[in-house]
């Protein structure tokens, strides 16, 4: 079990999903494996394509508040035969600093999902 840890930053005018190392390239995760989403600057509403990707969700939404963390533990992809590219969006409302906006990852931001 891994934890991937992403920022929500506003670089040059843009809001981006990137990892510690400020890469933008998709985490590749799987069941079980931790997500855990910060966002100092900006409310962060999340919409997901399905109501199944992570465990105890409920519905295709999240919200994030400005300066916390959304944590997501992916669920089991049973019967999933190879990698699944998850496309999401986060849209982002800043605390005054900024213009709100979708964030980027890979443009859009996405998650690959590894069979367990």
């Amino acid at each position: 079990m891994a934890t991937y840890n992403l920022d929500i930053t506003l670089d040059n005018g843009v809001w981006k999903v990137q990892d510690a190392s400020g890469s933008s390239d998709p985490p590749e995760v799987q069941a079980g494996d931790v997500i855990n989403w910060d966002c100092n600057d900006a409310d962060v509403e999340f919409q997901f394509p399905e109501d199944d990707l992570f465990v105890n969700q409920s519905g295709y939404t999240s919200s994030l508040s400005a300066g916390g963390q959304l944590s997501k533990t992916v669920a089991s992809q049973s019967g999933q035969a190879g990698d699944k590219t998850v496309v999401y969006a986060a849209y982002c409302t800043p605390d005054g600093k900024g213009s709100a906006g979708y964030a980027e990852g890979s443009t859009p931001p996405k998650m690959i999902i590894k069979p367990g």
